[in-house]
């Protein structure tokens, strides 16, 4: 499919939570654990744009300050 196609927004909570694209919303985002695919298998969005070396770092920092927040309110 091409990428000149007309999709309608995805909501972007539930399509992030469930790793899907953000142009088609049905496309996965992910191919496996934080390894970032390098188009969508719908739409064809290319995400070379993407930097995925911020994913992990950004993941595990998030977490941390998540637990931390709950465990010292």
């Amino acid at each position: 499919m091409s990428s000149e196609q007309e999709w309608p927004p995805p909501p972007p909570l539930s399509t992030g939570l469930r790793g899907r694209c953000s142009h088609c919303g049905q496309g996965h985002l992910l191919s496996g654990f934080l390894k970032l695919r390098s188009h969508c298998e719908v739409c064809g969005l290319d995400y070379s744009n993407a930097n995925p070396a911020t994913c992990g770092p950004a993941l595990r920092q998030r977490l941390t300050l998540d637990l931390t927040a709950v465990r010292f309110p």
